[in-house]
């Protein structure tokens, strides 16, 4: 009986936690943080403009993205190729893919900021 008594005081006890901690979220509030920019073309009826804004933030976050992508994969075939010299001694492919590697990064960035200048309008 008193293991019963004890299994449903535990469950109480649990839900009262629970329920204190989702009334407690609920009042307080993040007064202090910025709040996000409201866009005014959409209050102004000018949706069109609104989903051009909306359009060029993705397009600089796709563009953004394939840049890391470039970066992340050059120091992948870096380290890979370094640990494949290290192992056979043959240090000429390392150093051909570190530079190339290294030109097309560079290309790529600056391609990255030609295409934010071309969406920028």
């Amino acid at each position: 009986m008193f293991n019963k008594l004890y299994a449903y005081s535990q469950k109480i006890y649990y839900t009262a936690i629970f329920y204190s901690l989702l009334f407690f979220t609920k009042i307080s509030r993040a007064d202090g943080l910025p709040q996000a920019p409201q866009d005014s073309n959409f209050a102004n009826g000018d949706y069109i403009k609104g989903i051009k804004d909306y359009a060029f933030e993705v397009i600089n976050v796709v563009i953004l993205v394939l840049a890391a992508a470039a970066f992340i994969g050059y120091g992948y075939a870096v380290v890979v190729k370094f640990l494949e010299a290290k192992k056979h001694k043959e240090w000429g492919e390392f150093g051909l893919v570190a530079v190339i590697g290294a030109g097309v990064v560079v290309i790529v960035i600056i391609l990255a900021n030609i295409a934010m200048q071309y969406f920028g309008g």
